[in-house]
């Protein structure tokens, strides 16, 4: 943009905050500050109310994607219980505000996998999230299963996230793909995290309210 002999360049926060994050390199101090910065901006982001453009709402692309979102959670539960991976015996959908998805059990800990809205537009990386709560009697277990997914939560960028005593994962989707592989890769990711669970004592427990 020029204006008069002045020439001024404009850059939006996340193509800064990506370049900054990439500058620091290893240096884990800094790029802890740069993701403090970059979530500080997102909840910005995330509160403030902008304006609805006609543009969106006849977008119909949209809900339809939302849609599909929500019913591959469905369908990555419904596989994941056929291979015996996961267990949704006498557990019921939950959803909120911000999110749809469901109660599901591991051998060693229970979860709850869904699309989340806050945290996909927190943490990017997917729509889908599975949650690990404080819980009781083990249900949840977030400090129990902490031990086993202490690689995942140090790694670059973390492949978990501990955040208020909780633990989330993103389950990261497979791209330019059809429905039957995104789904068998999700649940090859839930298989990898029962194996990781695999020390731990049974389940047990009561659910916890929905994240």
């Amino acid at each position: 943009m020029t204006v008069g002999t002045v020439r001024i360049g404009l850059m939006g926060w996340h193509a800064l905050l990506s370049s900054l994050r990439d500058a620091v390199g290893e240096d884990r101090a800094v790029a802890s500050d740069v993701d403090q910065l970059r979530g500080l901006v997102a909840r910005f982001e995330t509160d403030g109310f902008l304006p609805l453009t006609r543009g969106e709402m006849d977008d119909l692309e949209v809900p339809r994607r939302i849609m599909a979102l929500a019913d591959l959670v469905n369908a990555v539960v419904d596989q994941a219980v056929a291979e015996g991976v996961l267990n949704v015996k006498r557990l019921n959908p939950a959803h909120n505000i911000y999110g749809a998805g469901r109660y599901a059990a591991f051998r060693a800990a229970g979860c709850w996998i869904g699309l989340d809205h806050q945290m996909w537009s927190t943490r990017g990386r997917s729509a889908l999230w599975i949650h690990f709560s404080k819980g009781k009697d083990y249900w949840g277990g977030s400090q129990r299963i902490h031990e086993p997914l202490r690689a995942w939560l140090n790694a670059d960028p973390p492949r978990a996230y501990a955040e208020a005593g909780e633990i989330q994962i993103p389950l990261l989707l497979a791209v330019g793909v059809e429905k039957e592989r995104v789904v068998a890769d999700a649940v090859r990711q839930l298989r990898e995290l029962d194996a990781m669970f695999s020390g731990l004592s049974p389940l047990g427990g009561e659910v916890p309210a929905a994240p």
